[in-house]
């Protein structure tokens, strides 16, 4: 009897720690021109912006899934879902900073996947930023 509730216990925290919630942290730092006056951050996400005394845009993604594996975040890590693109205007001196594969559906088990995403970003004092989709920004 002993030997059955010691399996249940097992079983059932084996399964609650793989439907767990997980996070992973992820941390880019971009180095930009000095004439660039503006960064434009296409992102969904909650969105911190703080200003730094250095000449470099630092991204630090919190992506945190409920009931998935936290090897199914590192798998869609290594396959490229939360890389950023950078596209530089020099004309106008902005650059704009997206995460182009993260639009893209990831169903698990017919379950679409919940990533959310919560960025904090740190970028040169002084410098302008907008935050927002490609159809809607908010000026800084």
């Amino acid at each position: 009897m002993k030997k059955i509730i010691l399996t249940w216990i097992v079983l059932l925290g084996v399964v609650g720690l793989t439907y767990a919630q997980a996070q992973k942290t992820l941390v880019k730092t971009l180095a930009i021109e000095k004439e660039t006056q503006e960064a434009i951050f296409a992102l969904t996400g909650d969105v911190e912006v703080i200003e730094w005394e250095n000449e470099t845009i630092r991204i630090m993604t919190t992506i945190t899934t409920p009931n998935t594996a936290e090897n199914v975040i590192k798998a869609l890590v290594a396959a490229g879902r939360y890389d950023y693109k950078m596209v530089v205007d020099k004309e106008n001196q902005t650059i704009t900073i997206d995460m182009p594969k993260k639009d893209r559906p990831i169903l698990i088990n017919g379950v679409d996947l919940d990533d959310q995403l919560n960025f904090k970003i740190y970028i040169p004092q002084g410098m302008k930023y907008r935050i927002g989709t490609a159809d809607t920004f908010m000026l800084m």
